[in-house]
């Protein structure tokens, strides 16, 4: 495997990633207010949205965790390269497309290309960092992709007024031209894991000794997107909220959220070890679901949500570095898988939020308060202690 290079450089790598991921993710949030509308112009509904957003988490699943290995095998760069090159094809195919079968096309094609893009760009910051900085570092990236979702939805409404498919364009030309600096700037490393071992093999190894992390991934997610699908609903409904006052309310849960990843999850997690806040978040995120239902105020909803995105944000970035630090069989074979399981649950939670929300408002945050009550047992009960975990990943 890679040796981490030195401090200096390490963090000028860093900082290339951390804009890259920024620049990709801003690109993916552009689309998100547009892509119902240009559904709905090729004559599509509610049930077509539901479907293309469903197959692009689909090829995720079924592709992250290939693209990882391929990255362990050939290198970070080529890979991360076809990943952000797949999602601004795909962008620009979708927002020009004539017909509803050219978006699914459109959207299998970003999902498989583009789950290369986020298992590679995290691969490439385990290469360089110790165990012991790899927390700050995947810290950091994960901000990136939280101002990223952020600044991307703002900037897809501006764009979209002066038509649907500009948002696609814009995002297109977005990750086309991030491809081009990555290809300049960033440094190619040589493969951590070329050895000849089988994919099969490298993922039976993964998955055999680090399936408490990925199946603690799955909850947390599942919880989150949950949630995260009926938020909005939630807020109308109980307080008359309009799109904008919520579209505020989800600016600033990412603000927090990125704030808190960049700059003090690796603190938390280099002081007290990534199982013990896997533990403590898993509780506090449990807790912030129960909050939501008994929020009186649109302030105490406020900042129960922003409870959420923060306990969200920094149990993803332990789970993550616990999977990085225990990684044997190559970091693009575990991240990849990691990214599948995270699809994986972006494909049910949104599915069952919307089911229980039509049967009563409180639904979903009862279904993730129990989900996160099951995820605190077993994260208490299944990952291995830090002074292991750390043995090892030097080892």
């Amino acid at each position: 495997m890679n040796a981490a290079v030195d401090s200096s450089q390490t963090k000028r790598l860093l900082a290339i990633l951390f804009v890259t991921l920024f620049l990709v993710m801003t690109g993916f949030g552009i689309i998100i207010p547009a892509l119902p509308y240009q559904t709905l112009d090729l004559q599509g509904n509610a049930r077509t949205v539901g479907f293309l957003l469903a197959s692009y988490s689909v090829m995720n699943v079924l592709c992250a965790p290939l693209w990882g290995r391929i990255s362990d095998r050939i290198g970070r760069k080529p890979v991360l390269l076809v990943g952000i090159t797949g999602l601004g094809a795909s962008f620009l195919w979708f927002g020009f497309a004539p017909s509803l079968e050219q978006l699914f096309a459109a959207r299998i094609l970003g999902g498989i290309l583009g789950a290369a893009a986020l298992p590679t760009a995290m691969a490439y910051a385990g290469d360089i960092t110790t165990p012991e900085a790899r927390a700050k570092a995947l810290g950091i990236l994960g901000a990136g992709l939280g101002l990223g979702m952020v600044v991307g939805p703002a900037l897809g409404g501006v764009a979209g007024h002066w038509g649907h498919h500009v948002p696609f364009l814009v995002a297109g030309s977005l990750a086309l031209v991030t491809a081009a600096v990555v290809a300049i700037i960033l440094p190619s490393r040589a493969a951590s894991n070329p050895q000849a071992t089988s994919f099969v093999t490298a993922l039976r190894e993964t998955g055999g000794k680090l399936w408490p992390f990925y199946l603690l991934t799955f909850l947390q997610m599942l919880a989150f997107t949950n949630l995260e699908a009926t938020f909005v609903l939630y807020a109308k409904d109980r307080f008359g909220l309009s799109i904008l006052q919520v579209g505020l309310m989800f600016m600033a849960m990412g603000f927090v959220s990125a704030g808190f990843q960049g700059g003090g999850v690796g603190k938390l997690i280099t002081r007290f070890g990534a199982q013990a806040i896997t533990r403590a978040v898993a509780l506090i995120l449990g807790l912030s679901f129960a909050l939501i239902p008994l929020a009186a105020h649109p302030a105490l909803l406020l900042a129960a949500f922003c409870v959420t995105g923060v306990g969200a944000a920094l149990l993803r970035t332990s789970l993550a570095t616990g999977v990085s630090r225990g990684a044997t069989a190559g970091q693009g074979t575990a991240m990849g898988l990691m990214q599948g399981f995270d699809s994986l649950a972006r494909i049910f939670g949104p599915l069952f939020g919307g089911v229980l929300y039509s049967l009563h408002q409180g639904l979903p945050y009862a279904l993730g308060l129990g989900i996160m009550a099951i995820a605190s047992v077993l994260a208490f009960l299944l990952l291995p202690g830090e002074r292991r975990e750390l043995a090892e990943a030097n080892g």
